[in-house]
């Protein structure tokens, strides 16, 4: 998976899309993090705008990548999800330990 991102501040923007759900998906986007974080990056927000489903395995690499980068005093965000990539989230109770932003405009400086 080829995630596009750019920096805004201490924040790295990640930029997935269509589907996420699938094992090739869930393990790309795992890659994909693990190499931001092994640049260093410990600030990661996912724009979900253009992600038109989520399933457990990807939730479970956004708490992976969440636990990780809390040990290193950094953490991520989730922006933009349309509705029901939004209703996945609240119904698995991710948005009770990560935030679930509007918009990068809201993500904290």
């Amino acid at each position: 998976m080829d995630l596009a991102s750019k920096q805004r501040g201490k924040w790295t923007l990640v930029y997935p899309k269509d589907r996420l759900s699938e094992d090739y998906s869930s393990r790309e986007l795992e890659k994909a993090c693990m190499e931001l974080i092994d640049s260093g990056r410990k600030w990661l927000a996912f724009d979900l705008g253009d992600v038109n489903y989520v399933n457990s395995s990807v939730l479970r690499v956004f708490i992976f990548c969440q636990k990780l980068l809390l040990e290193q005093n950094g953490g991520i965000a989730l922006l933009s999800a349309r509705q029901s990539v939004r209703e996945v989230i609240e119904v698995s109770g991710l948005h009770k330990i990560l935030p679930v932003l509007s918009s990068e405009s809201e993500l904290p400086v």
